[in-house]
């Protein structure tokens, strides 16, 4: 094993996947607004196309360092009908994302080999850590629970907890302030997304590895020469290959 001693982690398309293709997002807010009452009367068709717009900039918004929470995101929403933010919204917001995400979780499934390498790198004596950007941290905590992730690491950390996301270096502060015994050398982060994970990473200072994703194919050659890039891999089962180089 090399000297790496913190190993961290993202959540999607890393550990775990999510079939978005199984996933109506415009029926399933249709339904969550109306599984609460008395929420602002505004035509749906604005509301579900406002709130997909802004999930798609914010999804590829790697210069902003804030995460706006999905509750926070429809408030935002009512407000620029005049609708005046008032306590009682933002417990209907809160409970309409509740609602929404209760769909999510039966989509989201362990990669193949995610639990033997998550014990193989514990049983190197790594630390380990899950830093995900995760704008409903609920629904986070709940897959946490889901597939017993609290059995492997040490801290577990969600962007919408924080109010900042990857690549912003606070996130990677907070995971550090838990392994501040380890020098920036000893830790790689490993993800999917070339921008929030591994420039992220490589920009704050510590080692990188990245699972491959098509989507990012034509960004690799950003980070490929950077002297922390550790490589490329097709899944996290071969992570511990990369380690033991």
């Amino acid at each position: 094993m090399s000297d790496i001693k913190v190993v961290s982690l993202d959540l999607f398309e890393t550990l775990v996947h999510f079939e978005s293709q199984k996933f109506d997002s415009r029926s399933t807010l249709d339904k969550a607004l109306k599984s609460v009452d008395k929420v602002p009367d505004i035509k749906f068709e604005t509301v579900y196309k406002q709130y997909s717009q802004i999930v798609r900039e914010k999804m590829h918004d790697y210069f902003s360092e804030e995460e706006l929470r999905n509750d926070e995101l429809l408030l935002n929403i009512w407000s620029s009908h005049n609708t005046p933010i008032t306590p009682e919204l933002e417990k209907l917001a809160f409970n309409v994302m509740t609602s929404y995400f209760s769909e999510v979780s039966h989509l989201v499934q362990p990669f193949p080999g995610v639990y033997e390498t998550l014990q193989y790198l514990l049983d190197q004596g790594l630390k380990l850590v899950l830093v995900s950007n995760h704008s409903w941290s609920q629904n986070g905590w709940e897959l946490v629970e889901l597939f017993n992730f609290k059995d492997y690491f040490k801290k577990i950390i969600f962007s919408a907890d924080l109010g900042y996301k990857k690549p912003s270096s606070k996130i990677y502060d907070v995971m550090r302030d838990s392994f501040s015994e380890f020098n920036k050398d000893e830790i790689v982060h490993v993800g999917d997304d070339i921008q929030a994970d591994i420039y992220g990473a490589l920009k704050y200072g510590i080692k990188a590895i990245w699972i491959k994703n098509t989507k990012y194919l034509d960004l690799e050659t950003i980070i490929s020469d950077h002297p922390n890039y550790l490589g490329s891999i097709n899944s996290i089962q071969e992570v511990s290959t990369i380690l033991a180089r």
